[in-house]
């Protein structure tokens, strides 16, 4: 109990602690998308009062949208280039923004976009542990709430790693060392996950289960005034490989949803 009650500490310590770095973010995406706003309306703003409102806009939507800005300021930039021999202040500025319109789109993507991101190995990850432990073990049971204990915790801590040290590769403009950082902790992850591979339970596709659960919902329909008995051993059940699908495990009877053990009740007909 002492550990598991360490768990839900340290969870709700990093939960917390996410919230903040997600807030962090914010405001700096805020800030960044701001003084890009500032400097490129500062370099167009004396030219067209076009581009002055068509900025506004862009900024305003924010996140994917700041794309298009992007497009004009790189093609506003390298127009006269080829006349060029040197850099002017102008497109080092003009650099600057695109720099940091890029970074602000960058960011909020990440703020906003992140569960449609990371979270596609999370089903399949969960699923694979789950299946790793017999419900009918009790020891096996326990392990099988400790392993999503585990899993939970190693998932924000691998958050919040990423939002921190990787932050800090980017804003120091450590670029490279960001992407080993990243690819490093992909690569060991990856090779942890070979390790086990020998001792995985593994469970082969046995069938399509709709056709089954549609039978049980028509017979239900078929038997919709027929009583529930209020003993479960009374329901119609075959034993042993007679009704088992290769590979497949039995769920054990319960209470819940017992509309649906009239498809089990036997009637006259059925005698």
């Amino acid at each position: 109990m002492l550990h598991y009650f360490i768990l839900r500490i340290m969870r709700g310590a990093i939960s917390h602690g996410e919230v903040l770095v997600d807030h962090l973010r914010r405001r700096r995406m805020r800030a960044t998308t701001l003084s890009a706003q500032l400097s490129l309306l500062q370099i167009v703003g004396a030219e067209n009062p076009v581009l002055i409102s068509a900025a506004e806009q862009i900024f305003g939507a924010g996140g994917k949208k700041l794309r298009p800005a992007l497009v004009f300021l790189v093609s506003r930039a390298t127009a006269d280039l080829a006349n060029l021999k040197e850099l002017t202040p102008k497109h080092r500025r003009l650099a600057e923004v695109i720099e940091m319109i890029h970074t602000a789109s960058l960011i909020h993507d990440d703020v906003l976009d992140d569960s449609s991101i990371w979270r596609g190995h999370q089903p399949t990850i969960a699923t694979l542990g789950a299946e790793q432990f017999s419900e009918a073990d009790p020891i096996e049971n326990q392990s099988k709430a400790m392993f999503f204990s585990y899993f939970y915790f190693a998932l924000n801590a691998g958050s919040l790693l990423s939002n921190t040290v990787l932050v800090y590769f980017e804003d120091s403009g450590h670029w490279t060392a960001g992407f080993w950082a990243s690819a490093g902790a992909a690569l060991l992850g990856f090779l942890l996950f070979l390790i086990g591979a020998k001792w995985y339970r593994h469970y082969k596709p046995c069938g399509n289960p709709l056709t089954r659960v549609a039978q049980v919902f028509v017979a239900a329909g078929k038997k919709r005034k027929v009583s529930v008995p209020t003993d479960a051993d009374e329901l119609y059940e075959l034993e042993g490989s007679e009704y088992a699908i290769n590979g497949s495990r039995k769920i054990y009877h319960s209470d819940n949803f017992r509309v649906l053990d009239k498809a089990a009740t036997l009637t006259e007909r059925n005698d």
